[in-house]
């Protein structure tokens, strides 16, 4: 198991998953930043109140990249 940390940043936004998560693998690790995604999705009142740019950062325990998720719903998802 690895950790990752999932921080939440853009447009002025900048919190920082100071735990992580263990999770199998970088893969694991994606489906665990989509379900948060989906989940500050799911009101969409609140959704709309990040800023267009806001993003879900996934880093490594070297704090190296994984990937990124935009968290507001971008035109071809809608």
């Amino acid at each position: 198991m690895s950790r990752f940390f999932f921080h939440l940043r853009g447009g002025g936004l900048s919190l920082k998953d100071e735990i992580g998560t263990e999770c199998r693998d970088a893969e694991e690790a994606r489906s665990f930043a989509l379900q948060v995604v989906e989940d500050l999705r799911s009101d969409e009142s609140t959704c709309l109140t990040y800023p267009i740019s806001a993003r879900l950062d996934v880093e490594d325990e070297a704090e190296q990249p994984i990937f990124i998720l935009p968290v507001r719903p971008t035109v071809s998802e809608r």
